[in-house]
């Protein structure tokens, strides 16, 4: 003990603290009387930060104090806790998801020990200052010690998530409960939800109050985006807790997670019989890979673009792979994004006369709007369209330059800059455009023909269809000039060869030439029947 020298009468106090980890325990005091902490002046005693454990006052020289360092005791703090939990019920798990609120009234706590179901797969343990945590087997339950790297006092919420494998299909399951051990006072909500198609009933409760969905806390809620089915709250007693659930499961129905609101297709055909198309597709994506298009067999494609940014498409394997199956990557995005495609189809070229076709690609989604432009060289004469779409309107579009040396610039100057092509078809010639509502839902491609005779097979038409009429006139008149009726051989088959020449200018030409030769034909037929009509009556006058 500290004492000043040269004085009479000395008087002092003595305080002894309990850290952490060490305590200074009293042994044997003289002259010495042992008084409560409060009798220690204020200035002195706001300064302490550890625990006063025992304070002496004491008067004269004869006073003596020995101590010894001990371990302090560690005490438990007094605690209340508040469990909510959130059930997930799949397929085959049930998932848990708990939020544990401590509230410490007095004290602190190191530790915190819970007990749960010894069938729980414990996923994982966060909250404040934690260090570890151990897992060990109490019977058929299992404890878990959750240690702190610091004293905890106030209040700290620990969360925790497990789950149980239910690979046995039943349909009966009870809920597993969390229980905190050491705490004075133990509330619980509990809120159950489905992640499949299931549906969930109550069967036993015991020791639960019912709770309405709007009385559960914020933080519970915003665990899910689901429905809650059930909601349930309780306060923890002697008599075990107990809420049951039956399950019936119900067979899913696959739903569109993707779908194209509208597909715009340009089409330009040139003279060498080249066919190039582009196609625009404006997709609504959530959880599809990939975009499947059915091609053509002997399709090539120039470029590929998702959301403005170049793709490597993919020709697709598997045994129901067609032969030009081609895959395009997709991205999610709740709103519309262009997915743009180029490629070309070689053909026939176009000759004097003959037929231009095509077929559109087939998507893997549902197709809402598609949007049709066919660009045909202008020049030759045109029929009406043959197709399983709606024609919309056809004009004419002012050629500027030739579609095919256009296309082959674009193509070259892409590959010499060894970028991705980014290109714009030339819209020229005869424009026919075509639409309908969900046509990649029929039995067959959207599709449409096209029969064309150019100008040099029209007029070459014209003299046919003038030919099969004087064949067909110049045999009747042979015919009707005979007397007696008597069979000509040669002007039967002027009026045959007549009909035969006429018939060949309507199917193989077309507009062009049906006119004259379909006037022919009506002259013919006429003038037979009538030169039939005649012969029979003039048999029986003879």
């Amino acid at each position: 003990l500290l004492r000043a020298s040269g004085v009479a009468r000395q008087n002092g106090m003595l305080a002894l603290l309990s850290g952490p980890d060490l305590a200074l325990a009293p042994e044997a005091h003289t002259e010495m009387a042992e008084v409560g902490e409060n009798q220690l002046p204020a200035f002195f005693r706001n300064q302490l930060s550890h625990t006063v454990s025992h304070t002496y006052k004491y008067h004269g020289e004869g006073a003596r104090l020995s101590v010894r360092p001990v371990t302090p005791e560690r005490r438990q703090g007094k605690f209340n806790a508040q469990i909510d939990t959130l059930i997930s019920i799949g397929e085959v798990t049930l998932k848990g998801a708990v939020s544990i609120e401590a509230d410490v009234k007095s004290g602190v706590l190191r530790e915190l020990t819970l007990t749960l179901p010894g069938d729980l797969n414990l996923l994982g343990v966060n909250g404040p200052s934690i260090r570890n945590h151990a897992i060990s087997p109490d019977g058929e339950a299992q404890r878990v010690v959750i240690e702190f790297t610091q004293e905890l006092d106030g209040q700290f919420r620990i969360e925790l998530n497990y789950e149980r494998i239910m690979l046995d299909g039943s349909a009966e399951t009870e809920v597993p409960w969390v229980e905190v051990e050491g705490a004075d006072v133990e509330h619980g909500r509990v809120a159950i939800e489905a992640l499949a198609a299931l549906e969930v009933q109550p069967g036993r409760v015991e020791q639960l109050s019912s709770l309405e969905i709007n009385e559960l806390p914020r933080q519970l809620i915003l665990k899910t985006t689901n429905p809650i089915l059930l909601a349930y709250k309780y306060v923890r007693t002697e008599q075990p807790i107990l809420l049951g659930l039956t399950i019936t499961r119900h067979e899913e129905i696959d739903v569109q997670v993707a779908a194209i609101d509208a597909a715009r297709y340009q089409t330009l055909y040139t003279r060498d019989g080249l066919a190039v198309t582009r196609a625009v597709y404006n997709v609504r994506n959530s959880r599809r890979q990939f975009l499947r298009l059915s091609l053509p067999a002997d399709a090539t494609i120039w470029s590929a673009f998702v959301n403005g940014r170049p793709q490597k498409p993919a020709f697709a394997g598997g045994e129901d792979a067609g032969p030009r199956d081609v895959l395009i990557k997709m991205v999610n995005s709740s709103t519309a994004f262009p997915v743009e495609l180029i490629y070309a189809t070689p053909g026939e070229a176009m000759d004097h006369f003959g037929t231009v076709s095509g077929r559109l690609p087939r998507p893997d989604m549902i197709v809402t709007h598609t949007d049709w432009e066919v660009f045909v060289p202008h020049g030759p004469r045109y029929a009406r369209p043959e197709s399983n779409m709606d024609l919309i309107a056809h004009a004419v579009v002012a050629a500027v330059k030739d579609a095919s040396l256009d296309l082959l610039r674009a193509g070259a100057g892409g590959i010499a800059g060894g970028e991705p092509l980014k290109l714009d078809l030339p819209t020229q010639g005869l424009k026919f455009r075509f639409a309908k509502l969900y046509a990649n839902q029929a039995a067959e491609d959207a599709h449409f023909s096209l029969r064309y005779v150019d100008e040099s097979a029209r007029l070459a038409g014209a003299w046919l269809s003038l030919l099969a009429v004087v064949m067909v006139w110049g045999g009747i008149v042979l015919l009707a000039r005979a007397r007696p009726p008597q069979r000509n051989p040669f002007a039967y088959g002027l009026v045959g060869l007549g009909a035969i020449i006429a018939l060949v200018a309507i199917g193989r030409l077309g507009a062009a030439a049906g006119p004259p030769s379909a006037l022919a034909l009506g002259i013919g037929l006429l003038l037979g029947a009538t030169l039939i009509a005649r012969r029979v009556f003039g048999r029986k006058k003879g």
